[in-house]
């Protein structure tokens, strides 16, 4: 069953599927050219995941009951939280900076992302 502005589930499922393999793919690509640490293969692909689930939420079907957020809205977050997770994971890998730049980016990730989903769905 599918709306004509929406995307199936096994579509959509096909779809993340697929960009899961392409982000395994470019982060083996990416340890193979920076040599630093096997870490990178995770933070790419939780970055890659991160920006697919976000960008594919709008196209995912919402629920049918009033109960809780709306698919779409589970799916936007959940991308903008992997995507800071692993844009952290990057900088606390990769960088000078410490323990406390990634943490106080994942923080404030997640009180932006709180703040915004609370306007977004009162009534």
């Amino acid at each position: 069953m599918t709306n004509k502005d929406k995307l199936a589930n096994r579509t959509l499922s096909a779809v993340i599927g697929s960009m899961f393999l392409i982000a395994v793919v470019i982060g083996l690509v990416a340890y193979s050219v920076m040599n630093d640490g096997i870490s990178i293969i995770l933070w790419v692909v939780l970055i890659v995941m991160g920006i697919t689930f976000a960008v594919m939420s709008p196209m995912q079907r919402d629920g049918g009951t009033n109960f809780g957020p709306s698919n779409s809205d589970y799916n936007l977050v959940l991308g903008v939280l992997m995507l800071v997770i692993g844009i952290a994971g990057y900088m606390w890998s990769y960088t000078d900076l410490g323990w406390l730049a990634p943490v106080a980016l994942i923080l404030l990730a997640v009180a932006a992302i709180g703040i915004i989903i609370t306007f977004k769905n009162r009534k």
